[in-house]
């Protein structure tokens, strides 16, 4: 009996022996280990060449219920945002709001945000700025995201005609692209004291408030909200965390994402793809068939007229010979124009 270890003794030996990783990992399992406790010896920026290298890209559904702009007692829903964000720089280069469930053309449409030049895109919602402010309307080389909407056959129409390579994280590895996980908490939990319908942490639990009640905004007024919060962010919004080189520091360059985009575009190898806009409308658009009759083009329901069909008489002939098919490209948030 007097050879038997004591529990401290037993335990202390316990701590010199064991391997708290293997523990660890024996208890968590290989993806909650490598999401929480892997060594984190990297960094994004280490095979970054510059602005336009690599864009994160992800999607959520909005903390905000969102009412009919023609009815406002009537609540259409929380939408999905779909945010862009250059790894390099950290800038927000696209932004796409939409009612439709996430999707691979939805994700498109974030892409062809991106590709357009964000003056008349902020003017459509009332709101003027400069192009130096938001200077992004070009393409990336490639594109990082979750293994969802872009994991899927079209993409490969991508990846072919356009020359960006898509890397898609695996399943549950939301740290692999954690530039852009944390943005959408960001952008609305900046606007939530300010704006009614926000959904707390407590929603669907037993006695928690409704808050569709609280919803008093509609698409056009929340994007413009949103385009407001980016716009500070791309320009005034300190990343204290963002490693600066030497050279960044010599020259003063602050560690804000418009001065970081800025900087490596004059001083890296900027790697942004212009890519002709018939072809994003090509390849980014959504596909539909439209049908030419003597009131006008038809699509879902909607009629379109333009100058070319005019002159070719397309919609006499329509009376005339009958109706036809037309294969079209449309974009489900705007349907002003097919």
């Amino acid at each position: 009996a007097d050879e038997k270890p004591s529990f401290g003794q037993f335990y202390y030996w316990y701590r010199v022996h064991k391997d708290p990783v293997e523990d660890k990992l024996r208890k968590e399992g290989t993806r909650n280990f490598n999401l929480k406790y892997r060594a984190v010896l990297g960094s994004t920026l280490t095979n970054l060449l510059g602005p336009g290298d690599s864009y994160e890209i992800d999607a959520t559904i909005a903390d905000f219920y969102l009412v009919m702009s023609e009815d406002r007692s009537r609540v259409v829903g929380r939408p999905v945002i779909i945010i862009i964000k250059d790894a390099w720089s950290r800038m927000i280069t696209g932004l796409h709001v939409t009612y439709e469930n996430s999707s691979c053309n939805v994700w498109k449409g974030a892409l062809m945000n991106a590709m357009t030049g964000k003056v008349e895109y902020c003017r459509k919602y009332g709101i003027e700025i400069t192009e130096d402010q938001w200077p992004c309307h070009s393409l990336p080389t490639s594109i990082t995201t979750d293994n969802g909407e872009f994991a899927v056959r079209p993409i490969d129409e991508l990846v072919k005609q356009m020359g960006i390579t898509v890397e898609n994280c695996p399943p549950y590895r939301g740290d692999l692209k954690g530039i852009i996980e944390r943005t959408f908490e960001t952008l609305q939990v900046t606007l939530s004291p300010y704006i009614p319908g926000y959904v707390e942490k407590d929603a669907g639990t037993r006695g928690a408030k409704d808050y569709r009640k609280d919803g008093c905004l509609d698409m056009d007024t929340f994007i413009a909200l949103l385009i407001h919060v980016i716009l500070y962010y791309n320009n005034h919004h300190y990343l204290k965390d963002y490693p600066r080189t030497e050279d960044m520091r010599k020259n003063n360059i602050p560690a804000i994402p418009l001065h970081l985009w800025n900087y490596g575009i004059s001083h890296r190898t900027g790697v942004m793809k212009n890519v002709p806009m018939d072809l994003c409308v090509d390849v980014l658009l959504q596909k539909g068939q439209a049908t030419i009759t003597e009131k006008g083009i038809r699509f879902q329901g909607l009629y379109y007229v333009c100058d070319f069909a005019i002159q070719e008489k397309w919609f006499e002939r329509a009376r005339i010979e009958g109706h036809q098919s037309l294969p079209i490209r449309y974009n489900s948030s705007d349907v002003h124009t097919i």
